[in-house]
């Protein structure tokens, strides 16, 4: 089984990501697993194909194929967001796991993950699973899984552009009328960054391994869209033959079952991306320095944005 993980801070550009990767043969886009329990409980959460999740035809033969995890333990139903290691504090109880210590939690934690994975695979045929879930106790939680070959591109945007985003109100990423994207002010954002960042350049990624990470950045997906996931499709070992690109920055997109994500996982047709750089006119000179304060510290850890040569 082949999983890859998008993984970052949120209003990064992962839901666009994943999607374009869903359009390829044998990738499944399915959005944000990490909210598994939400989307597939709560009334009115849409899928990326429009249905509600309940109804949906994919995400029904889903869940109907997850009542338990492949090994005698708990019931998938059963849990609930709480009850999954997934958040920044759970990490140290991830690692300790890891280094032959024992935590239940985390146990029934790979169980569950496992059978959703397993199940998903079995239902949707796909080769790889794409997972935008974005956070390192996630990432962690899926390579340790048994006969995983778990992928991470690692989605960095700069540390600005997602303190404007979070201050603004977006659409509406559940479906249900009047829900709108969570807001925060630009010294959180600048400190989640900062830490899911740090932790991915450097634990998560000894963690998995060099040859199965790959470092991805904002402004050059949208510099070079094509160019930028067809990199990304040969590190996963995946044919870029008969993709959605009409040219370099074009592509005609298809409805994908998205769970969770950003409110474009609805959109559909043909789409000229451009990047959203409205935060480099628009973003006050002291929240860019307040953002920039928290940080600017660990930016060069990240390296210097490339710029890809265009094919």
């Amino acid at each position: 089984m082949k999983i890859c993980v998008i993984a970052g801070w949120a209003r990064s550009g992962s839901s666009l990501l994943a999607k374009m990767m869903g359009q390829y043969e044998g990738m499944f886009d399915a959005g944000e697993l990490i909210q598994w329990w939400m989307a597939t409980s709560k009334a009115g959460w849409r899928c990326g194909c429009g249905a509600e999740v309940v109804d949906c035809a994919v995400w029904s033969a889903v869940m109907a194929a997850v009542p338990q995890s492949p090994r005698a333990g708990p019931s998938v139903a059963s849990f609930s967001a709480e009850g999954v290691v997934q958040r920044f504090r759970d990490l140290p109880e991830i690692w300790w796991q890891q280094f032959g210590g024992h935590s239940e939690k985390v146990e029934n934690s790979r169980q569950v993950l496992a059978a959703i994975y397993h199940s998903i695979q079995s239902v949707t045929g796909a080769r790889v699973v794409v997972d935008s879930s974005k956070s390192p106790a996630w990432v962690e939680l899926a390579q340790s899984l048994d006969n995983a070959d778990v992928r991470v591109v690692h989605l960095v945007r700069d540390p600005r552009a997602t303190a404007f985003s979070h201050t603004r109100m977006r659409g509406t990423p559940t479906g249900i009328d009047g829900q709108k994207m969570r807001q925060m002010g630009a010294a959180t954002s600048a400190m989640y960054w900062t830490v899911n960042h740090g932790t991915l350049a450097t634990a998560t990624r000894r963690s998995v391994g060099r040859e199965r990470y790959l470092r991805v950045h904002y402004e050059d997906l949208m510099a070079s869209p094509r160019f930028t996931v067809e990199q990304i499709m040969e590190f996963l070992d995946e044919p870029t033959t008969n993709g959605p690109f009409i040219d370099q920055r074009t592509l005609t997109m298809a409805p994908t079952h998205n769970l969770a994500g950003n409110a474009m996982r609805f959109d559909s047709g043909r789409v000229r991306l451009s990047a959203d750089d409205q935060w480099s006119n628009e973003l006050p000179r002291s929240t860019r320095l307040v953002t920039m304060a928290i940080a600017g510290s660990i930016m060069p850890l990240l390296g210097p944005t490339p710029t890809p040569t265009t094919r």
